[in-house]
């Protein structure tokens, strides 16, 4: 007994020394001055090793999420141009073996299907949204690494589009894959796919309007999962290991409006009217942004005020989460916070005041204002353009509407779906919060919405809010980690869904 007892302790012994003193190397090289002189780790995705250690003889496995993503950035799609990533991505899901139905739009935009079951089956068909094009690049030298090379480094994969939307469309493909075997070998009764659609970022007649208007019928659709905001940690100051999930049930739409005003003036600079298009528009225009907006609460954005108590914390955040008591201050402080604001009022943004051209000396008989207004669920277009007319108070401005996306109403939760997605989140975050929200941006799962069909809009990528502040701008880049466990999380979803489907489907036993 004794003899075995040491037998088994020096080795063990043995093996936690090992372990100290390669500690103790490695913290010793990463806390020296000359660390780092000869050798660059500031690139390199893989931990710290001691010296002694052959780095070339050891391969380091990079996800097959993060390759396909690389290889998906690889193909610009700035808006209007995105024919060639659909090609690609639609290949794609052909060679893993989904079933492609392609909705190509008169204008050439491309829009597919891939689905576990064809389409042709009619089995219900749960549907997550995606987009292919992008945002431009205006300045890609001031990048860390190239916009559309993909680059894995830093344990993330950089590039546009890496988050918005091409990270979540590689999730939502791996998370398919993974359960399309069992659900033909079972033969589910309901069906999953990926719905990869062109022109989000532009609102564009050939994207999501396009297949909402045409194939609706076709897509056989019980439910669809669309884009959305992604979680986040460390939002919340007083609690920076918070994780919070919002699942969008609504969203605001938006409405673009062309103001144009014109008349007759003396042309001269040097000798300027009392009136003249220029001056008139711009009084004209300072009146509706100098408006107050009516602030206007319902259920889905008063949960969000809970959130935003968090955030702020102290006498701030009692006054948030506490509205119904506090009505006037939580008003003022929501008034002082554009983003606040941003969830409990239309908007109104002017976007542009441009003429034609003319010499610096001239003034101009004709001005144009473009204003970007995002209104709530349930506001209606004529009523905010006349009182729009109204705050103008200049009967010469004429008013065109340039684009409008469908005031569609918020989807109420079916209970075991939204259970399913926050079970879901909780599978791999298990001390997330998960609320139920309404989105300030406008994007196009609203097509959707307004057919009468359930939307459940959000990203179960986990970010930081230095690595959010990156969509649409430089460096936008998503943590592998994070890549991987937004799979995790959409399969654990798919699994759900199918597993409750089958058993309320399954015949009696005799």
């Amino acid at each position: 007994m004794f003899y075995l007892r040491y037998t088994i302790v020096w080795p063990l012994f043995g093996l936690i020394l090992f372990f100290c003193v390669l500690h103790t190397e490695m913290s010793a090289q990463f806390s020296s001055k000359n660390c780092g002189s000869n050798l660059d780790h500031s690139n390199d995705p893989r931990p710290f090793f001691p010296s002694y250690i052959n780095l070339d003889a050891i391969k380091f496995v990079i996800p097959a999420s993060a390759e396909l993503l690389r290889d998906y950035i690889r193909h610009p799609s700035v808006s209007g141009s995105e024919v060639e990533a659909v090609d690609y991505f639609q290949a794609l899901c052909t060679k893993k073996g989904l079933y492609i139905f392609e909705m190509n739009a008169p204008d050439g935009s491309r829009n597919f299907i891939a689905s576990i079951f064809p389409l042709s089956d009619g089995k219900p068909n749960y549907i997550f949204l995606n987009h292919a094009d992008v945002v431009d690049v205006p300045s890609p030298e001031d990048w860390k690494y190239p916009p559309y090379e993909g680059v894995i480094a830093e344990g993330q994969v950089w590039g546009r589009g890496a988050y918005d939307n091409k990270g979540a469309a590689i999730v939502q493909l791996m998370a398919i894959l993974q359960m399309a075997e069992k659900a033909r070998s079972e033969n589910w009764n309901v069906n999953f796919s990926l719905l990869c659609l062109s022109g989000e970022e532009v609102f564009s007649s050939g994207g999501a309007r396009f297949v909402a208007d045409q194939y609706i019928e076709v897509l056989n659709a019980a439910a669809f999962f669309g884009e959305g905001p992604a979680g986040v940690q460390g939002v919340v100051p007083r609690k920076p290991e918070e994780k919070i999930f919002s699942v969008a049930l609504a969203h605001k739409r938006a409405l673009w409006l062309r103001l144009k005003l014109t008349y007759e003036s003396s042309g001269h600079g040097s000798t300027p009217p009392l009136h003249y298009p220029n001056k008139d528009m711009v009084a004209a225009v300072n009146r509706v942004l100098k408006s107050r907006e009516k602030l206007q609460f319902n259920e889905l954005n008063t949960t969000i005020l809970h959130l935003l108590g968090d955030m702020e914390g102290g006498i701030k955040g009692f006054f948030l989460k506490n509205i119904h008591l506090m009505t006037p201050v939580a008003r003022s402080i929501i008034r002082k916070n554009p983003l606040y604001l941003s969830f409990f009022a239309n908007t109104i943004s002017l976007t542009r005041i441009q003429n034609e051209g003319l010499s610096h000396n001239s003034i101009p008989n004709e001005v144009v204002a473009l204003l970007d207004c995002r209104l709530l669920p349930g506001i209606k277009t004529e009523d905010f353009i006349n009182k729009i007319k109204k705050q103008l108070n200049n009967k010469n401005i004429t008013i065109e509407v340039v684009l409008e996306t469908p005031d569609a109403l918020p989807t109420r939760p079916d209970v075991f779906l939204y259970t399913s997605i926050e079970n879901s989140i909780h599978s791999v975050y298990s001390d997330a919060v998960v609320a139920p929200m309404m989105l300030q941006a406008t994007i196009d799962s609203n097509f959707f919405r307004e057919k009468g069909f359930p939307v459940y809009c959000f990203v179960p990528i986990l970010l930081t809010p230095q690595i959010l502040r990156t969509v649409h701008a430089k460096n936008e880049r998503v943590p592998i980690v994070a890549l991987e466990n937004a799979i995790q999380i959409t399969t654990k979803l798919i699994e759900s869904i199918a597993e409750r489907s089958e058993l309320i489907t399954k015949p009696p036993e005799d």
